[in-house]
């Protein structure tokens, strides 16, 4: 029942809950003679949001450093018909360790068939130009500041034109590295519409989590 009325993404009530539920209360004000209301509330910028990553079907999405694979078991879950390739991270470090547990993680959560797990070099990552509609990456990628600049260029070179491009930062303690030098890296080497945003996420549990996000030129 949850999964019929929950949004998987935000894990709130979604518009087919909205229309039971309103029915329901038609029914209920007519037998009972009484009326009701409706009261609508606009969220700031989250139509952006909506647009930018919602009513997704059949994406093949990019999670680099993707440690556990909750990143791209979330994408699994929320879109319809995709393909998600999680990376490692930077090199192979730990005997792949990260790689078994998102292996079964991805088990665990019934989508081994739609993600793949691998090693890789976030500098040098073994697609084509404009293979993904989505990449993303966690606050890992701020890890190794000196490479960062490289690994971003990968990230976009793989990602199509018109692409949608994240990294999602887990609090609000990695605020600062959301700065206007990061924004007008990933300007220059070929995003636009670069921002910044508090999101609602309900998995691995519901939290708010900060969006950098933008769009291939």
């Amino acid at each position: 029942m949850r999964e019929i009325y929950y949004d998987e993404l935000t894990g709130i009530y979604n518009r087919r809950f909205l229309y039971y539920w309103v029915d329901n209360e038609i029914k209920r004000a007519n037998r009972f003679a009484t009326k009701f209301g409706i009261i609508i509330i606009d969220l700031d910028n989250f139509r952006e949001i909506n647009n930018n990553y919602g009513h997704l079907e059949g994406d093949k999405v990019l999670d680099v450093g993707t440690g556990g694979g909750l990143l791209a078991i979330g994408f699994a879950r929320t879109i319809k018909n995709c393909e998600v390739v999680g990376i490692d991270i930077w090199m192979r470090l730990g005997g792949g360790t990260s790689l078994k547990i998102a292996k079964r993680n991805a088990e665990i959560e019934g989508v081994a068939d739609k993600v793949k797990f691998e090693e890789g070099d976030a500098r040098n990552i073994p697609y084509s130009n404009g293979y993904f509609d989505i990449v993303v990456a966690s606050f890992a990628i701020h890890i190794i500041k000196r490479k960062r600049e490289e690994a971003f260029q990968e990230m976009i070179r793989v990602l199509k034109p018109g692409g949608k491009f994240a990294i999602i930062e887990p609090s609000r303690e990695y605020r600062w590295v959301v700065d206007e030098k990061l924004r007008e890296t990933l300007e220059e080497i070929g995003l636009e519409n670069v921002k910044f945003q508090p999101f609602l996420v309900s998995y691995p549990k519901r939290r708010h989590v900060y969006i950098i996000y933008g769009e291939k030129r």
